[in-house]
């Protein structure tokens, strides 16, 4: 470099440092990567529609680091979602090396492909966590503790996601594996939003959550937030109308506009509900206007006072013949997830109550006495020695 001037070994090194300043999935994607909606995904999401389906992850990944760090007990950070359009080619050629592919299509609520890319490493972290201990490679059981980590934020999203578009989301149980670029589940041929997450879990390096959906997928989960200018091109115009009319439902060009639905004396004639074209104007849909004011005058509500209050002290009597759940409970304790699967016949569980400590009587689940276990006969029974505050026991159920 005496002569001022770069080798080509320099300038490539130059554009490869480049190209992984914008690279954004911590090591999943080749240097490659697109950056934006642009490209070969433009034109496929409308403005509208990447903003609604970016508020709607942005509203559950607060919610997923929460619901994730209480199953592993550890503190999870998940970063601004970024999107990107890509087709399942794009995506496929974007991979690099192996990673863990966890598949979740959506089954109700709307039907399409969804799935996760994490790295390795991120599922041997997240095993290790729910399992007390470290891993060196992942074999069925820590795949198994990653497939249940992934339905909790899947569960999570797919709720408060939801709860927005008015929908009941259901996913298909947890599909896990690892796989390369050639194995990955997406069609070559199909449209995919990719979204990219940065996530971090206490005490380890910071990486990258990858978030797959169907395009149609995020079109239907939009619909219904959307207006449909921005969807379909077109616009419903709604008309209010003035002087004697009362407002017109639904206006539709070119049909008549004082169409009445009812006329009752007084009440102007041209009062519109709907305007259909070829129907006659002033059609009635009922003619009350020589009908007498007072046939409008005979209903008597005063009869309903006295089996209301007679109602009121038969309601009890109707629950005494409801069946309810009573529940003894000797006691209770916590075994880590590794605990769990190394029981075995002749397993000893410690419980958290002592011996002769009177044990919970609970209906429906809810405590309503105490008391100690008796033999009846062949069978197990209860003496209840210590009733619960009634007026708490009637809060409770």
């Amino acid at each position: 470099m005496s002569d001022g001037s770069l080798s080509q070994d320099e300038i490539d090194a130059l554009l490869q440092g480049t190209d992984d300043s914008s690279a954004d999935s911590g090591g999943l994607f080749s240097d490659n990567i697109g950056t934006s909606v642009g490209g070969a995904g433009a034109g496929l999401l409308s403005q509208a529609e990447n903003s609604a389906f970016l508020d709607l992850i942005n509203s559950s990944s607060g919610n997923v680091g929460g619901a994730l760090g209480a199953l592993i007990g550890k503190v999870v950070t998940v970063g601004s979602p970024r999107l990107e359009v890509l087709s399942g080619r794009d995506i496929s050629n974007q991979m690099t090396g192996q990673f863990v592919e966890v598949v979740m299509d959506y089954e109700s609520g709307v039907v399409g492909h969804h799935s996760y890319i994490l790295d390795a490493d991120l599922a041997k972290n997240i095993a290790g966590f729910m399992m007390g201990q470290e891993f060196e490679e992942l074999t069925d059981m820590e795949f198994g503790a990653v497939s249940e980590a992934m339905n909790v934020l899947s569960g999570n999203s797919s709720n408060t996601i939801g709860a927005k578009v008015k929908k009941e989301l259901r996913t298909s149980p947890p599909l896990i594996g690892m796989k390369d670029s050639s194995m990955m589940t997406v069609n070559s041929g199909d449209n995919y939003v990719k979204v990219v997450y940065d996530f971090s879990i206490e005490g380890t390096a910071p990486t990258k959550l990858i978030e797959i959906f169907g395009l149609n997928v995020v079109k239907d989960l939009t619909s219904s937030i959307v207006p449909a200018s921005n969807q379909m091109g077109g616009n419903v115009g709604v008309k209010s109308a003035a002087g004697g009319s009362m407002g017109q439902a639904m206006n539709m060009g070119g049909m008549p506009q004082n169409m009445g639905m009812m006329n009752m004396g007084g009440m102007p004639q041209n009062m519109g509900m709907m305007n259909m074209g070829g129907m006659p104007q002033n059609m009635g849909m009922m003619n009350m206007g020589g009908m007498p004011q007072n046939q409008f005058q005979n209903v008597q509500f005063s009869s309903f006072q006295p089996a209301h209050a007679d109602a009121q002290g038969g309601n009890i009597n109707l629950l005494m013949d409801v069946n309810m759940e009573l529940t003894v409970e000797l006691g209770r304790t916590k075994k880590s997830i590794k605990e769990i699967l190394g029981m075995g016949e002749g397993t000893v569980i410690e419980l958290d109550k002592l011996a002769g400590e009177p044990v919970d009587i609970l209906v429906n689940g809810k405590l309503i006495a105490r008391g100690e276990v008796v033999v009846i006969d062949e069978n197990f029974g209860v003496r209840v020695t210590e009733i619960i505050n009634p007026m708490d026991r009637i809060r409770d159920l």
